[in-house]
């Protein structure tokens, strides 16, 4: 038996919900845009460095099953976490 969705064809329709500048080696950016399906929203982390300039190589990171015990993604913009990668040279964003 085939399963048919009907996925929404369209913009992102994108936004910047808040921006936390308080991170030395990175500027952390939530943002949202448009599923394809039901007009649901999705959230992303963006994690843009500091030390170069756009365009950015992208890293796309999703934690392990760990994560689930997390209580919220504050603990994701830990420095420790990500600093082999946001110390390297040349650009980089995290995206989760």
């Amino acid at each position: 038996m085939a399963l048919h969705v009907r996925l929404r064809a369209g913009p992102l329709e994108a936004r910047v919900e808040d921006i936390d500048e308080s991170s030395a080696p990175w500027r952390k950016e939530t943002v949202s845009y448009l599923t394809a399906y039901d007009g649901v929203r999705m959230s992303a982390l963006l994690f843009l460095p500091r030390n170069a300039e756009p365009p950015y190589q992208t890293v796309v990171w999703f934690p392990g099953n760990d994560v689930y015990a997390w209580r919220s993604s504050d603990s994701l913009a830990s420095e420790w976490l990500f600093d082999f990668i946001a110390h390297r040279p040349g650009p980089l964003t995290l995206t989760f």
